[in-house]
């Protein structure tokens, strides 16, 4: 066993050799991954009968308002990852930044998302819910891609990374069930049934059913919101990080994911699946991939 001196020692928890995280540390950052979760349960069960029923799209401009979203997700997540390599705070590192200022954004456009804008015109109505849900999607993949690749950066412990990232995985599942259960409680307490009145179904219950979905949509935007500054205030960034023990275990990084895409898409949707795991993989590659190489320096090399 090395001797070490005082400052030696200094040096080396901070550059995270000898750091055990706390309990609190492993809370605060599985309250990040609550964030996606509560988001991308609600829209994955709930957003297309939203759309059919509530804000009286076609079924046909429902499927191109999905699609687009999805496939700009797509685009975004390895655009995110390229860009987390470019940024770097001396104060809050390098991509907890990212958990702070995409959590406001991401909330207002999954509101947005909810509501139903009075247009005459089906392709303004149309047009309105791709910017939307894109702009959603860009908001969560600022979010999601930084927040998973900060797991190589919490310690240097494999034994520490992984505790943190089972506490992780418990909370989205739980968080799963949460999400999926207040949707539906919200809802059926501000949905009446439809009346028929000689022969032909009248909708009183329209307006009452939009007012459900948008009081849904603020009971999950604000505590999805508040574990995004639980996550940025209670974890704390080690300099440097271990980006290349993630690179030699790239199937953990494809299962990991895949069981991610799988718990906030419909299992069904096979090529949305598929494609979700490799934007999002390759996102976090094109992350890692200078950090390795080195033509990016670590964050404790980068200037201020």
């Amino acid at each position: 066993m090395p001797s070490y001196t005082k400052s030696e020692e200094h040096v080396s928890l901070l550059n995270g050799r000898e750091i055990k995280l706390s309990l609190g540390r492993k809370i605060c950052f599985a309250a990040g991954g609550a964030t996606s979760a509560l988001y991308n349960t609600v829209i994955a069960f709930f957003m297309s009968i939203f759309l059919l029923e509530v804000a009286e799209v076609e079924p046909f401009y429902v499927s191109v308002i999905v699609f687009s979203g999805r496939a700009w997700d797509a685009i975004t997540d390895p655009l995110i990852g390229y860009l987390c390599s470019r940024t770097y705070s001396r104060r809050f590192g390098q991509l907890r930044p990212w958990l702070l200022f995409s959590a406001i954004p991401m909330a207002a456009a999954y509101v947005a998302l909810w509501l139903v804008p009075h247009f005459d015109s089906t392709g303004a109505k149309v047009t309105y819910y791709m910017l939307v849900y894109c702009g959603f999607q860009t908001s969560i993949s600022a979010y999601h891609v930084p927040y998973t690749a900060l797991t190589m950066h919490l310690s240097t412990k494999t034994a520490e990374r992984d505790s943190a990232t089972a506490y992780r995985m418990v909370t989205e599942l739980a968080c799963t069930l949460v999400a999926a259960i207040v949707q539906g409680v919200v809802l059926s307490a501000g949905v009446t049934k439809p009346e028929c009145t000689d022969g032909v179904e009248t909708k009183p219950w329209l307006g009452a059913e939009r007012r459900a979905y948008f009081l849904a949509s603020i009971c999950i935007a604000v505590p999805a919101t508040i574990c995004s500054f639980v996550a940025f205030f209670g974890i704390k960034e080690q300099p440097g990080g271990e980006a290349r023990s993630l690179l030699q275990h790239p199937p953990s990084i494809l299962l990991s994911h895949s069981l991610s895409c799988s718990k906030s898409h419909n299992w069904t949707n096979h090529s949305d699946v598929a494609c979700r795991t490799f934007s999002v993989v390759f996102g976090q590659y094109w992350y890692l991939v200078p950090v390795v190489s080195g033509t990016r320096t670590s964050s404790s090399q980068a200037p201020g």
